[in-house]
C-alpha cells in the first residue's frame, strides 16, 4: 500500500490502514510526507498504534516512511521527534 499524507485526512487514513492490515498476509506500506502536516498532531496519533501493536501481528509488516524535511536524516528525524503526538 502507498499512502501520500498531504492527501490525506485523519479518518480516511485510519481506515486505509486498518484495511491494509486486516488483509491476511504479508505487507509492505509506504507512507510518503509523513512530515507534511507540521502545524498538526493527527498525523503522529493515528499512525503510533499502528507502527507499535499492544501484541505481535500475525504477518510480517513493514512500514516505510519518507519526507522531505531535512537535508540530512538527523534533521528529518529531529523533525518528527520534535512534533506533537498525541
Amino acid at each position: 500500500m502507498e499512502m501520500n499524507l498531504t492527501q490525506q485526512e485523519s479518518d480516511p487514513m485510519r481506515t486505509a490502514l486498518e484495511r491494509f492490515l486486516s488483509t491476511p498476509a504479508p505487507g509492505l506500506c509506504f507512507l510518503d510526507e509523513v512530515d507534511a502536516k507540521p502545524d498538526q498532531a493527527w498525523p503522529y496519533e493515528v499512525l503510533l498504534p499502528f507502527l507499535e501493536p499492544p501484541v505481535p501481528r500475525e504477518h510480517p509488516t513493514v512500514f516505510c516512511l519518507a519526507g522531505s524535511g531535512g537535508a540530512t536524516l538527523e534533521e528529518f528525524l529531529e523533525r518528527i521527534r520534535r512534533r506533537p503526538k498525541g
